[in-house]
Parts: C-alpha cells; structure tokens; sequence
C-alpha cells in the first residue's frame, strides 16, 4: 500500500498562523445594512410580525446557575469545531446540545488549498480561487456577503488540516490512485473502507479512516474559463464518514475540566445586559429545570437550520413547499425534530436581524441512469422546458416547478461518445467505463465522474426501443413527445438552441435506440427524488461570525456559525463547488471560537 500512509504531513506548524491576528481578514468587521427583524418586546404578536419573532417574557426564576468564558448552543459541526477552538485558547467552555449527543452528518468539506490536497497534487491558483468566489456571488444575485466568502477561501483550508488533526491516526489516499494501487477500496452500497481481502482494520486492529478528493481529476477536456456555469472538483471526502474524527474530539472535550457538555438541554433565551451585550443564556434539561449559564466573553449560537419549523419555512423559504421528500432531519433528546430554528430566533430576540429573502436551502437530485447529465428533458405534456446544461440545483429547481412536480429525461445508445463532454460534479458523469475496479480513487468514492453500462440501464425507469414505447411508458402525448425530439434534433443539427440556448457542446440528437429514459420528480420519497437537505440562512453576520443588528453592526457578545449563519447563501445552494456548506460551517465554527474566546 505504498500510496498510503497515516498522518502523512500533519504537524504544528500547520497550526502555527491560525491566530486571531493573522487571519484577520482586513475590513471583514463591516456589514451591509439591513432591514429591522427582530419584533418589539411583549407577548402579543404585531400585525405581519411572524410569532415566532416575539421575544418572550424573561425568566425571572431559575434551578441552577453556571458560569463560563464561552457558551456554545449546538454541538454539530459548527459547534463542536467552535468549542474545541475556545478550548484550546484557554477559555473555559459549556457546550449546550438539544440531542442525547452531537449532531453530525455527511463527510464532504469544500475547502481551499489545505496541505492535504496539496499533498495530493490539487492546489488552486489565486485567479482560479478569484473565478470561484464571482461564480458563487453570480448564484446569490450578489446578495451574499462576498468577504464570508474570501475569508474562507484564504483560511478553510488550514482550518481543515487543523480538524483532522484530532484524530491523528488516518489513511491519505492519493484521489488519483486506484485500489490496486492503494491496497485499499471504498464500497459505495455499504460505506466502508475495505483492504483488498474485505478487512475493515488492519494487521494492527485499527480500523481503515482515509481522506482523499472527491471528484478529481477531473474531465480533462473541460475548461471553466469557457463555461458559463463552471464547476470546480477538489473538496476532501472523509471516508467513511466524519464521525471518527468529531468522536475524537469528544474524547478530548470529557478529558478536559474546563469543558462542560451539557446534553439533552435546550437553548432557551439570551441574557443581555444594559448595554446590549449578551452575557448569558438560559437553558432547559429535559425534566424542564431551567438553569441560568453566564458568559464571560461570548456566546456562540451554532443550532442549525429551521426546516422543521413550519412556521419559519413559510415565511422565509416558500418554495421548499414543493420538494416535501426533505431528509436528514435529526432529533432532539424527546424525538422531537431538531432544526426548528430557535438559536436564530434566540438571536432575534437579543437584536440580531435575520437575513432577507430569497433565503437558499439545500436541495439536490441524483438523476438517472446518468446523473443529472444536461440530456433532454420533457414534462408530462411530452414538451422541452429548459436549458439542460445548466448547475444540477438549478434543474432540481426547474423540477420543482413543472405540472405536477415531475419531468422525464431521455437520451440514445449514443450515449458512451457524448459524455466526455460534460462536466463532472454533484450528479455528474463524463465517462463510461467497463469495471469500477482500478479507477481512480477520487472518481470512486461517491462515483462521481463514472458510470458502467450496467449502471446507466440500472439507473434508468424504462429502455425503450420507440418513442411511442417512452410515450406509453411515461403516459405522455406521444405525437407531442416525437415532435419535441424533431425540434431538439434540429437545434442539434444546426448547433444552435435558439429555443433555450443550450451550450451546443452538449446538445446531442435522439437517433439511436434504445432510449433511456428516468423520472425526474419532487414527489418521490429517498435518495431518487428531488431532496431538500437543510435550509442555509440565518442571522446575519460578518466574516469574524459576529451577528449583526439592524444596522449592520456587531451585536456585543454574540457570534454564529453553521445553519445559523445568514449573510452566507442566496436564492439555492450552489453545487460550483461542493462541499461548502460543511467547509463554511466548519471554518466559521473555528473563527466563531477563537473570537469568542479573545472576547471580541
């Protein structure tokens, strides 16, 4: 396994320039205006003022009282990683978590320039880094803040060396590698990292943890600088999945005295003090004794999203009405689901504003026998209805609102010539191969990139050898469906789609049978359907994760990450890069943390 080794380049001096001071980002303490949130004081809600806007009466009783230097409100990613921070400059800590543990999920983190993907070969340029950030800012319609985003370009990635060193004792997988190569593989149905003989450990017991790249290399013949919606590979995939490293920081949390986890208690109300500055919190256990936690230097809010909040979802993102297949919804300690959205409300409450609509929301299709490849796609009145080759959330989008949430797509046996066209990413296949065996590593580990034959027929609803049969099959008009076909075998003659102008690189005619052909809906339940995953807006904030007031300035004492964080996402969830929602969250955890901590 020569490919391989444990802890292959981490060190302290990784961590040496990760001080408040150095990573400033010069100017980051400023905020753009914004429109007053928060409702007044009182219990009876103004007209047009959402309820869950009106800041309660404030406890005048309590069972118990805490002190700190740091209180953290939500122990998942964003959490654990602004706790450790605090931690580790010496502030003492009480983490506060709804659930019975902390709440993490999923294993990609889109980060910039870390030394492992630099120890692997991958490194971005600062014009590429540049190109990045514009893409972004074009999804959000600007909206976002743009220096949230610079400051995690130029810091994520030693913030993620300095995350995978809580367990030091993990496999670097070079992404360009094979299994054979590597002496290790990675199985997709079951999610685990194996030897060749299927072992999950090796001679020493200890268990397969590896870090590669997803999705690079990449397709070779693309080029982003000629794409109008360019995608960018290289986030790092943490295989199996994230929770080794996050249990190790667990451990050190229950080692040390100055951390005190409290589990299975809610986050209930901001403490404020005459000046505005929030000093405290007020918690709840789950036999409903409320305790009084005062904070010397900072509270961190890190509860996540608000999806499970109805109320909240109306108001701030209608439009997730139309996805209801909505997964990874967690619970709290009573079973309860855990993204209702009250750390943002809690901010609210203490003067923070939250941000404007359109918020954004994680939402994503897998696709078919092919992803979500830019083939034509046809609604259930057998009509073409966009621009295919556009980010696959922007199709998820589309889906959504077609008659009765749902489209087809189609494409011919040509198919294994014409996909070395297309860009690879989140549900993207640019390659056909005969075996899965000895491909790279970072094509392999969520199959991105590739697909066999066998795939492509497994993955599609019908193959059909007429496009009566597709008519049939998908109960459209068929004489609709066959002239739709004409016209898109037209435009691709002629290359050019005058109709919804596709990029003609992509714009492939349906001559040879058999069609594959896959629903794409938003009505579906699991992994094939449409799927919202989280929403992504919050409190509005700056890029030292200060939340911000109504007018743009720091609220005294109070900092955000995560889910909870506003000022980040606009309008969708961009795949351009994948992985960002995790690299942001954990990055701002970590300066949410350390500003904390220094009692900014």
């Amino acid at each position: 396994m020569s490919s391989i080794s444990r802890r292959s380049f981490l060190g302290g001096a990784v961590f040496a320039g990760l001080s408040a001071g150095a990573m400033g980002l010069a100017g980051c303490a400023s905020g753009s205006e914004a429109k007053i949130q928060t409702a007044d004081t009182g219990n009876v809600a103004t007209e047009g003022t959402p309820s869950f806007l009106i800041k309660p009466e404030p406890y005048t009783e309590w069972a118990d009282e805490l002190g700190a230097d740091v209180v953290v409100i939500g122990q998942g990613l964003a959490g654990v990683c602004a706790a450790r921070k605090a931690l580790e400059d010496g502030a003492k800590v009480i983490a506060v978590e709804q659930a019975e543990t902390p709440l993490y999920r999923s294993a990609q983190f889109g980060v910039i320039n870390s030394e492992f993907q630099k120890s692997v070969g991958h490194e971005f340029s600062d014009e590429e880094v540049t190109h990045i950030i514009d893409a972004l800012m074009v999804n959000f319609g600007q909206r976002a803040d743009r220096k949230i985003w610079q400051r995690w370009a130029a810091e994520s990635g030693a913030i993620f060396d300095w995350m995978i060193s809580a367990m030091p004792d993990y496999l670097v997988i070079d992404p360009r590698e094979n299994n054979d190569n590597v002496g290790l593989k990675f199985d997709l149905e079951t999610e685990t990292v194996t030897d060749l003989e299927g072992n999950t450990t090796d001679a020493d017991g200890k268990p397969y943890y590896a870090i590669t790249i997803n999705n690079w290399p990449g397709n070779p013949e693309i080029d982003n600088s000629t794409e109008k919606y360019p995608v960018w590979e290289g986030p790092c995939e943490l295989l199996p999945k994230q929770d080794p490293w996050m249990d190790a920081v667990m451990e050190t949390f229950a080692a040390d005295g100055n951390m005190t986890q409290l589990f299975s208690t809610w986050g209930r109300q901001l403490i404020t003090d005459d000046s505005g500055r929030v000093v405290g919190v007020f918690v709840e256990d789950i036999d409903g004794n409320i305790t009084k936690i005062n904070a010397n230097k900072g509270v961190v809010i890190a509860t996540g999203g608000y999806l499970s909040n109805q109320e909240m979802a109306d108001t701030y993102a209608k439009e997730v009405a139309l996805f209801p297949n909505n997964v990874w919804f967690q619970t709290d300690a009573k079973g309860e689901l855990s993204t209702n959205g009250s750390g943002i409300c809690m901010g609210a409450w203490a003067g923070g504003a939250i941000d404007d609509i359109p918020h954004a929301f994680i939402l994503h299709g897998f696709g078919g026998g092919l992803g979500q490849d830019p083939y034509l796609l046809f609604n259930n009145r057998g009509e073409r209805f966009m621009n295919e080759a556009v980010l696959p959330n922007l199709v998820s989008t589309a889906v959504g609102h077609c008659p009765d949430g749902h489209c087809w797509q189609i494409f011919d046996d040509n198919y294994a010539e014409q996909v070395h066209a297309f860009q690879g990413g989140h549900a993207g296949y640019w390659k056909i191969v005969d075996s899965m065996d000895n491909q790279p590593w970072g094509n392999f580990c969520e199959g991105a990139g590739m697909k066999t034959r066998a795939d492509v027929e497994a993955g599609s609803d019908f193959v059909c050898n007429t496009l009566e049969e597709v008519a049939e099959k998908t109960g459209v008009p068929a004489e609709t469906l066959k002239a739709t076909v004409e016209r898109y075998n037209q435009l691709a003659e002629q290359g050019l789609d005058v109709d919804f102008g596709k990029d003609p690189r992509r714009l492939f005619p349906l001559t040879t049978p058999p069609f594959y052909v896959k629903e794409f809906t938003a009505n579906g339940a699991g992994m094939a359907a449409e799927t919202v995953f989280s929403s992504l807006n919050g409190l509005k904030s700056n890029c030292e994760a200060q939340v911000l007031n109504a007018e743009g300035s720091p609220v005294p004492g109070l900092f955000v990450c995560g889910n909870s964080q506003g000022s980040r996402f606009a309008f969708d969830y961009p795949v351009t890069y994948m992985g960002t929602s995790h690299g942001l969250a954990m990055t701002y955890g970590y300066i949410a943390g350390m500003n904390a901590a220094a009692g900014m």
